[in-house]
């Protein structure tokens, strides 16, 4: 199986979101980039255009967005509801505390891509992420990061 055939989880909500996104881009953003070619076709030599210049990239850029959603969002599956199973899983968020400072942390384990570290959400290919899944309340992980390694243990599933 090709890496293009292959399912990739994701969770609920990213999906949702990746499908708005296409949404949003196949009604509003293509009528509008649509109204701005007519306005500069309106004006005439499209040879020295710039705003029909301008507003066909924006077409183009918006196609290729579009196609690239499609194929992501038919590349994902959702990741399945194992609530009450005691293994973390993508969906799942866990209380960790940090063993070399004492600070308890909460990372939400989310779907390939779908990381943003700043808020919490860990995607389940990243390095802390790839270290919990998998795991139960009590086991240890120990996680190579850029700044060096950090260890965890993992005292709640939430």
């Amino acid at each position: 199986m090709s890496i293009k055939d292959r399912k990739r989880v994701i969770t609920q909500k990213g999906l949702d979101k990746l499908k708005k996104d296409l949404e949003h881009r196949i009604t509003l953003l293509r009528e509008e980039i649509a109204d701005k070619l007519d306005e500069a076709k309106s004006v005439g030599d499209l040879s020295e255009n710039s705003a029909y210049t301008a507003a066909l990239e924006d077409y183009q850029l918006n196609e290729s967005k579009i196609k690239e959603l499609k194929e992501q969002i038919s590349s994902y599956v959702v990741a399945p509801d194992k609530s009450g199973d005691s293994k973390i899983d993508i969906g799942d968020s866990v209380k960790v505390k940090d063993l070399k400072s004492g600070k308890e942390l909460v990372f939400a384990i989310v779907g390939m891509g779908e990381g943003d570290p700043l808020s919490g959400q860990v995607s389940s290919d990243s390095a802390v992420g790839k270290e919990l899944v998998g795991k139960m309340v009590g086991d240890k992980i120990k996680v190579d990061l850029p700044v060096g390694q950090s260890e965890y243990e993992i005292i709640e599933l939430l």
